[in-house]
């Protein structure tokens, strides 16, 4: 007889419990939580909605005595289909025997080695072992003190409730992160289109000043080959005015000399 696999025992009987658990390879796991022999059931226990508490927060003397009850609530039960007939499945609640704890041990390095879950740092498949164990433990003192287990389930509970927490501020931290990457990726692309403008407008004025250097140039060109020819042409008159003044020198020695020799 092979029952269905857990994920679909708990989709069937207790889809919360999925959304509770802290990762969801945990319903694939179930090599250590203990279940009782399977029996048949109704059609309407495996199809029905029947959900086990997942918080606890009735107070001990409502729960003492309802061992079935806090066994439950470590897992619901699970149920399949087979050969016309309806079968169930419940947590076992018999009591474990030293050898059986002993076992356990063994069995867990045993997973750890064979599922290659890390053994450092944060891994989810060993996360999922160890939660499965920690459902085996809670049972097995549940079943020798029920206040107890509903102590270790609420420890449960509130370690589940965190590390959800962790997972939402870690996953807000990640969108966050995207988001702030988002913009500055369009802020990069901004400042590379304002760059590329200002590059333009640098090749603009470097294009205006090479024409204004070069107009400059040309009018100090104009400029000297003007003030040339008017330095040429003050030459010449200033010569010209020159032997003006030597032939009027001249003459005006002459015109003397002749007074002097008529007196």
């Amino acid at each position: 007889m092979i029952p269905l696999t857990t994920e679909m025992a708990d989709d069937i009987f207790n889809e919360e419990r999925v959304e509770r658990t802290p990762v969801k390879k945990r319903v694939l796991i179930t090599t250590f939580l203990k279940w009782s022999a399977p029996s048949m059931a109704r059609k309407d226990e495996v199809y029905g909605r029947y959900q086990a508490p997942l918080n606890i927060k009735v107070t001990y003397e409502e729960k003492c005595g309802e061992l079935r009850e806090v066994l439950d609530c470590i897992r619901p039960p699970r149920a399949w289909y087979e050969d016309g007939v309806y079968w169930r499945q419940e947590v076992s609640d018999e009591p474990a025997t030293r050898p059986e704890v002993i076992a356990l041990g063994d069995a867990l390095d045993q997973a750890i080695a064979e599922s290659n879950a890390r053994e450092t740092g944060l891994c989810e498949i060993r996360e999922v072992i160890y939660a499965d164990l920690f459902d085996e433990l809670i049972r097995q003192v549940t079943i020798n003190c029920i206040e107890r287990g509903l102590l270790l389930l609420r420890i449960r509970n509130e370690a589940e409730d965190s590390i959800r927490a962790f997972q939402r501020l870690f996953a807000s931290s990640i969108g966050y992160g995207f988001r702030k990457t988002l913009e500055a990726d369009k802020d990069i692309e901004l400042l590379k289109e304002e760059v590329n403008k200002l590059y333009e407008e640098k090749l603009t004025l470097e294009h205006e000043l090479e024409n204004v250097m070069f107009t400059i140039a040309t009018r100090e060109k104009e400029l000297a080959e003007r003030m040339e020819e008017i330095q040429s042409k003050h030459r010449n008159q200033l010569e010209l005015l020159m032997e003006v003044q030597t032939n009027l020198k001249y003459q005006l020695l002459s015109i003397t000399s002749l007074n002097k020799s008529k007196t």
